[in-house]
């Protein structure tokens, strides 16, 4: 019985911190700048997602961002300054006008299906510092070019069309989902020049 209330009172700790949330949806700490929506992760830590409002459980009736998006590695919301580290299941789903997007290198994880149906989107540079890539990442997407800046840890069934898979370092992805699907595809380059 106590470990039944230790365990209650832990789960209960991380959900009033924000370090785990049952289900997204829009909440007090939820903020909005220059077009961007957040949703802090973890007071403590200072750390932000980048999320989509219109979201709910995979439909978004009105895709929020157009055009060329560019996402900071900062962001102050009330006086505070938080690091963007993640960019959420669904953020970008959907949003047929996204026709480029910059991602800051504090970005280190993006989640499932967060730029589905971008038809619009042609490339995109991966952050440096990413370690976690989501399934179906860029489902129904059709990519030129897709930048690695260094080697991702994790990197699940990417979903979509992808011409050219720029990579750090080709034997890294060896043995990965990467190579056994987009082998073909893949091209190690020596110096990364976003220009």
């Amino acid at each position: 019985m106590r470990q039944i209330k230790t365990w209650l009172t832990t789960i209960a700790v991380l959900l009033c911190s924000g370090t785990i949330k049952a289900n997204y949806s829009w909440e007090e700490e939820d903020f909005e700048i220059d077009g961007i929506y957040y949703s802090i992760n973890n007071f403590l830590d200072k750390t932000v997602s980048v999320v989509n409002p219109g979201v709910s459980y995979g439909y978004t009736p009105d895709a929020p961002y157009k055009g060329d998006i560019v996402i900071p590695e900062t962001v102050t919301f009330e006086n505070e300054v938080y690091r963007i580290n993640r960019i959420s299941d669904y953020a970008f789903y959907c949003c047929y006008g996204l026709t480029s997007i910059t991602l800051s290198d504090s970005i280190t994880e993006i989640g499932y299906m967060a730029f589905r149906d971008c038809v619009k989107l042609s490339s995109i540079v991966l952050p440096k510092k990413l370690t976690y890539l989501s399934t179906y990442v860029f489902f129904g997407c059709t990519l030129k070019e897709l930048y690695f800046k260094n080697s991702c840890t994790t990197c699940d069934e990417l979903g979509g069309s992808i011409n050219y898979i720029y990579v750090p370092q080709k034997s890294y992805y060896e043995n990965t989902w990467l190579s056994k699907n987009y082998s073909d595809h893949i091209i190690e380059y020596v110096s990364f020049d976003q220009n």
